[in-house]
């Protein structure tokens, strides 16, 4: 509800308090006595754009505040700030907030009803919630939205799994085609490096032939041959070598020598005669190196770490589809929920149907109540199922009899649309709605017995809702349980706005002057509000 608030230099009022109770809030004064200011402050509160021709003049900057107890009993402070310049700063609860935030943490709590308001129960997207809640409605309901919310979930999940599957199988395709790769090149650890030595060989080939023919005759061949050398060398020294024992030491390691060399000189002629250039051999040893170069740079920096990678993917490769199980079962409980959602709402859309033909009765009787002989209809529109069913409701209306109903919305005058939605508050009587209604003009265009009738009703939607109404009727403002009167006075040389909260013979005294004033109108008015001993 609201509890309290506070406008600060807004067009007339320089400064106004106001303390409402959770009851009905019955708001008077003379015409252009400035309620309608009370009602645009409210606005400018739910994030209505502001303008600085609001302020009023000669000030810097006008200030709104007001304080709100929830449901939960806990208070909610709103502030709004209009600067000259036409800049505005809110808060809520002493926050920064912006305008579509005051929007948001009002809107559950307050609604106003006027002539040019487009009101939240007239909005055709939620007068499917009325019927609801008008029917008790709400546990199938919450079946539906359990069932669609699995539903949403469950095709979720399923699409996630395929496209997992869908991934798995194009990694599954990748390992496969990567273990051919390894496969068919055949490699064997270490067959880099001797490739690299024979390519190497290969390539000097020539040199390497010559080289071991030119040690082989050096050492072997030519006369004067290493070879040939040391068995002069032994030549001289070996008759000798009986006799002296220095002699025989070395004919002994020449000898050695020679063997060794001899060893040398037939190792490399037998080298020289088996190389030969083949230069086809080569070009396979090449292609075979630039084979497995590129394994090891795809998969590793070494033939061992190839064919690790081709032993890991081989587990992934025997593993197949892990999500297949789930999946099939995915589709059978999708199946399962569909069925489920769609007897759901076909049970829910049965029992509007129900709810309906009730509602629409009573608020043509409420309507009938206020001398309006109208019809009252609420058309179904078959919807694809979502989380609040298969159907969108409109409610259509004729203010007049022989004309056709049309939607509520955009038929209902103002002062028509403001008695039908407060027909259809007191029909759901706290079943729906804000917690403060606030209704301008409610009594446009009545009198007489009808505005008692408006009265009544105020005062009982008030025994659920908290209600704020501006009214010219005394038999409306009879009913107040807290009645403020509105005037204009001078203030240092200028006009203002004032707000009292009326007591006892005030409200005598009020409720005269709106009957016309008198004796008579002052003895009806202690009459209408029972202070007969005033």
């Amino acid at each position: 509800m609201l509890k309290s608030l506070k406008v600060r230099d807004i067009a007339i009022i320089d400064e106004l308090d106001i303390e409402f109770c959770s009851g009905l809030n019955i708001i008077t004064g003379e015409t252009g006595a400035g309620k309608s200011i009370i009602i645009n402050a409210v606005k400018l509160l739910s994030g209505e754009r502001a303008s600085a021709e609001q302020i009023r003049y000669g000030k810097e900057k006008g200030h709104i505040e007001a304080e709100f107890i929830t449901e939960i009993k806990r208070p909610l402070g709103i502030e709004r700030i209009i600067f000259a310049s036409g800049k505005s700063r809110a808060r809520i609860n002493n926050s920064p907030a912006s305008l579509k935030e005051l929007c948001e943490a009002i809107s559950p709590l307050l609604s106003i009803c006027g002539q040019r308001e487009h009101e939240l129960l007239l909005n055709e997207d939620l007068q499917i919630d009325i019927i609801d809640y008008y029917g008790d409605l709400w546990p199938i309901r919450n079946g539906v939205m359990e069932s669609y919310s699995r539903l949403n979930y469950l095709k979720t999940r399923l699409n996630q799994l395929n496209n997992l599957a869908k991934s798995a199988n194009k990694q599954r395709e990748l390992f496969l085609f990567e273990a051919d790769t390894i496969d068919r090149a055949g490699l064997k650890v270490g067959e880099d490096e001797a490739l690299i030595e024979e390519k190497e060989r290969l390539l000097h080939a020539e040199r390497l032939k010559q080289a071991a023919l030119s040690a082989y005759i050096s050492l072997y061949e030519r006369e004067e041959s290493a070879i040939s050398l040391l068995a002069s060398a032994k030549t001289s020294i070996e008759p000798l070598s009986s006799i002296n024992k220095k002699f025989k030491d070395s004919l002994d390691r020449i000898k050695e020598i020679e063997y060794s060399l001899e060893d040398i000189a037939y190792s490399l002629r037998d080298y020289a005669e088996k190389i030969e250039y083949d230069k086809s051999k080569l070009n396979e040893i090449e292609e075979r190196l630039d084979l497995i170069e590129g394994l090891k740079r795809r998969f590793g920096g070494s033939i061992e770490a190839v064919l690790s990678y081709r032993e890991k993917i081989e587990k992934e490769i025997v593993s197949g589809n892990e999500y297949r199980e789930e999946i099939k079962k995915l589709y059978g409980d999708i199946s399962e929920v569909q069925r489920q959602l769609d007897e759901r709402a076909g049970q829910l859309s049965i029992a509007r149907k129900e709810a309906a033909m009730r509602f629409n009765k009573e608020v043509e009787k409420g309507l009938l109540s206020l001398n309006m002989k109208a019809q009252f209809d609420t058309e179904f529109i078959k919807t694809e199922v979502n989380k609040s069913g298969q159907d969108s409701a409109k409610f259509l209306f004729s203010a007049n009899p022989g004309e056709p109903l049309r939607p509520l919305a955009i038929t209902a005058s103002g002062g028509e649309l403001c008695r039908v939605l407060l027909v259809i508050k007191s029909v759901l009587s706290g079943k729906y709605g804000v917690e403060t209604l606030i209704f301008d003009e409610v009594d446009v265009g009545i009198g007489g017995r009808t505005s008692e009738i408006i009265g009544k009703m105020l005062k009982g939607l008030s025994r659920t809702s908290q209600i704020i109404c501006i009214t010219h009727l005394p038999q409306i403002a009879c009913f107040a349980d807290r009645h403020f009167f509105v005037a204009k006075e001078l203030k240092g040389g200028r006009t203002v706005t004032m707000v009292k909260m009326l007591q006892g013979g005030e409200r005598v005294a009020e409720i005269t002057r709106m009957l016309g004033g008198g004796k008579a109108a002052e003895e009806h008015a202690r009459e209408m509000i029972g202070l007969r001993d005033l």
